[in-house]
């Protein structure tokens, strides 16, 4: 389990009310804003309170509208259901609360994600959810397996076809290529599987990968549409042998790794923990330097969701040459990149003004290179480099890997 708590309701709001209930969630909450600033810096933490600048947005606020709710007091309408959609469900809110019982539990800290995720079950429950364009999605993933209008056909499109033909029908690891890297940041497929050549571990792809469901998860699907593309997934895994399932998506790896733990015995590894293992045994080193500035964006789910801090930052280091410089926003606090919840979705304004602060942030490190290790964050803050006319570049940690064995 990451630092925030996780797992996929596969239950009602009003199920999870006796823990709600029971750690006072609602009763504990002091309305005291800390949620909306890095605790000590004050740096802002809430992406969608930063851009909205009203306190309903914050978690603070989202907490009130779900007591009122399920204490009857407030009846649930599309206003409300924009405010529930309109967060990046980054957890950094959650994690900056300071509230604490003494067993020491820090109930907001492990419960309030859990409950944003279950209002949006909520909302579509009675209809309000979610926005129309993550309905589109919802419908596109059902259709060609894929959030991104694309279709099914193409998906391997982009393998590389040297490598792919030299692979097993059945293996003890599983690549999970994931929908962004398959049709848009298709370079990490490349060097994903070409480092994973050199591990020499024995893998393979599935034949037919569907979306891993985040889409539908995240947004508050109903359990039956997850299921169709979960039980899709698994069985192909288990008939291609695997135990394993690595990934270079943090998305994908959070679904499996949390919000499907329940569902299956796989073994469940990042890329960037893979490679770090590899390079702690001695079977893997740098031998090209890179002589540059570095600075590291920490994804949401990967690292605050997951708990997976520690392994980017080896690879990195392990690279002759890199001077790595953290941002004032890194590890546990770092800024979301904007995409994340499915607000890229319907707010596509609200998730690059997101990014461009990362983007802000990342230059004042003087780093001449953004690395991060996720193909969702790759798109949205290679996308605000642009808007911006950056000067910084950007690269995905599997291609600086590749380049530099």
């Amino acid at each position: 389990m990451g630092l925030i708590g996780g797992g996929f309701i596969m239950f009602s709001l009003r199920r999870y009310r006796k823990i709600l209930e029971e750690y006072n969630v609602f009763e504990r909450c002091a309305k005291c804003g800390t949620c909306t600033y890095v605790y000590g810096s004050w740096a802002p933490a809430c992406p969608a309170f930063n851009e909205f600048k009203f306190l309903t947005y914050s978690l603070g606020g989202k907490l009130l509208l779900a007591w009122g709710y399920l204490n009857g007091r407030l009846k649930l309408d599309q206003d409300i259901a924009r405010v529930f959609y309109s967060c990046t469900l980054c957890g950094n809110c959650a994690y900056q609360c300071q509230i604490t019982e003494t067993d020491g539990t820090r109930p907001i800290k492990l419960y309030a994600i859990t409950l944003l995720e279950a209002m949006r079950k909520e909302l579509v429950r009675v209809g309000l959810g979610p926005m129309p364009e993550q309905k589109r999605v919802w419908d596109w993933i059902l259709k060609e397996h894929n959030p991104y209008m694309a279709k099914h056909e193409d998906r391997s499109l982009w393998f590389p076809k040297d490598v792919v033909k030299g692979l097993p029908e059945k293996a003890e690891i599983v690549y999970f290529v994931g929908c962004t890297s398959a049709y848009i940041e298709t370079e990490i497929i490349d060097a994903t599987m070409r480092i994973l050549n050199r591990l020499k571990v024995d893998y393979t792809i599935l034949k037919d990968e569907w979306c891993c469901g985040l889409p539908l998860i995240r947004t508050g699907a109903p359990s039956q549409l997850v299921d169709e593309v979960v039980n899709h997934n698994i069985a192909a895994i288990e008939d291609a042998g695997a135990d394993m399932i690595v990934t270079s998506c943090p998305g994908c790896y959070r679904v499996w790794k949390e919000d499907l733990a329940d569902r299956h015995d796989f073994k469940v590894m990042h890329t960037v923990e893979l490679v770090a293992e590899a390079i702690e045994r001695g079977e893997l080193t740098f031998k090209k330097p890179l002589k540059a500035k570095v600075t590291y964006h920490d994804p949401c789910d990967l690292g605050r969701h997951c708990g997976v801090f520690e392994p980017p930052r080896k690879i990195l280091k392990s690279i002759p040459g890199v001077e790595l410089i953290e941002m004032e926003r890194s590890r546990e606090n770092s800024w979301c990149c904007g995409a994340g919840g499915a607000v890229a979705f319907w707010l596509p304004e609200f998730t690059m003004n997101t990014a461009c602060e990362r983007i802000r942030e990342a230059e004042e490190t003087g780093a001449s290179l953004l690395v991060s290790a996720c193909p969702g964050c790759a798109m949205t803050l290679k996308n605000a480099i642009k808007e911006k006319g950056s000067r910084i570049m950007f690269r995905d940690i599997t291609e600086l890997i590749l380049e530099h064995l």
